[in-house]
């Protein structure tokens, strides 16, 4: 169902009381899915003309609406798509995660009892540079199995009777922005070191411990060198390397005066006066075009750059200020190697093993 809020720029006689009124309200066609019908059904669209006073409320303004097309409004609410590995009956949460090979199953629980309704399902893969490929289209029903023979980050959709309809997020992710209703992804591994990663990142989100505003403690850090206003995030990839079973080593030469591999260095672009890269051992720089959970992600900027986990739906695990987040994207979080052209920007540099 979709409302859309016209102002005409002169009174219309359609409107049944111009001189107070300042919108319609359109009411597009929902097919009509088992539910009761009414005039509205089987029209392209039709206009609803209501009085608008500028002290009215969309609740109050909506009510009329909504009563009358109850049927119809119920029907938008539930064409919710659920995915699940499988054979498994509990459809996965919003972070989701399956290994390269493993059936998926695809539905919308609300027209299993509807075989004649016409459903078409399809996918498309996230880029590099955080964009999608073009949709395949995939089985029709209103239930569909995949099996992603590819790793990657996976968005899906169902086209009903022509409208479209995408899987999406049932919550607001408290690691980022992302709300109810916004499209949402899965993930998925090839190899089992990608799923480790993926896992011990996610076991850090909302931890404060590598925070702007604070300092490691000297245990981790005894040469003092990632207090009170220095940035972490080389830290926390670092932590999860390690703690994953996959440590990173020291940089060469003392550089960096002995830290971690900073996200500069995990960009693989030459920071000045280096022409040069420094080589992160047991870690190599992606050449295809494709993210993968769990990979190791950077992008270089001057005088700081960024890294972080990819996570299960493309966004990256990482310390930020407050703490550890899913802010950061592949969309926004570019490479800026010349700071004196802040438009050759390059997408960022992801790392395998």
């Amino acid at each position: 169902i979709r409302l859309h809020r016209l102002v005409p720029d002169s009174p219309s006689p359609n409107i049944v009381k111009p001189e107070a009124s300042k919108a319609f309200l359109v009411l597009h066609k929902v097919r009509n899915i088992g539910q009761t019908t009414d005039s509205v059904t089987g029209t392209e669209a039709k206009s609803l003309s209501l009085p608008i006073d500028e002290d009215d409320s969309p609740s109050t303004l909506l009510a009329p609406v909504l009563e009358t097309n109850k049927a119809k409004v119920d029907v938008a609410k539930s064409m919710k798509i659920e995915i699940s590995k499988t054979g498994e009956s509990v459809p996965s949460d919003d972070r989701l995660l399956t290994k390269q090979g493993e059936s998926m199953t695809f539905a919308i629980p609300s027209l299993t009892d509807t075989p004649d309704v016409s459903v078409q399902w399809a996918v498309h893969s996230m880029k590099k540079d955080g964009t999608y490929r073009d949709w395949v289209d995939q089985n029709t029903g209103s239930t569909s199995t995949f099996t992603p023979l590819n790793a990657g980050i996976y968005q899906v959709k169902a086209t009903v009777d022509g409208y479209e309809y995408f899987y999406s997020w049932n919550r607001k992710d408290p690691h980022s922005s992302l709300n109810v209703g916004d499209k949402n992804a899965f993930g998925v591994y090839q190899v089992e070191w990608q799923k480790k990663m993926f896992e011990k990142a996610q076991s850090y989100l909302g931890s404060t411990y590598y925070a702007t505003s604070r300092a490691l403690p000297s245990s981790q850090d005894p040469r003092g060198l990632f207090g009170k206003g220095n940035n972490k995030c080389n830290v926390f990839v670092a932590d999860v390397c390690y703690n994953a079973g996959y440590g990173v080593d020291q940089p060469t030469g003392g550089i960096y005066l002995g830290g971690p591999p900073s996200a500069n260095r995990w960009s693989a672009i030459p920071e000045p006066p280096a022409t040069a890269t420094i080589a992160i051992d047991g870690w190599s720089v992606c050449s295809d075009d494709t993210p993968i959970p769990g990979q190791v992600t950077a992008r270089y900027y001057t005088p700081s750059g960024h890294c972080g986990i990819v996570d299960f739906d493309g966004r990256w695990i990482s310390a930020g200020g407050a703490n550890v987040n899913r802010k950061a994207d592949f969309i926004t979080y570019k490479s800026a190697p010349d700071p004196t052209d802040p438009h050759a920007t390059l997408p960022a540099t992801r790392r395998t093993r």
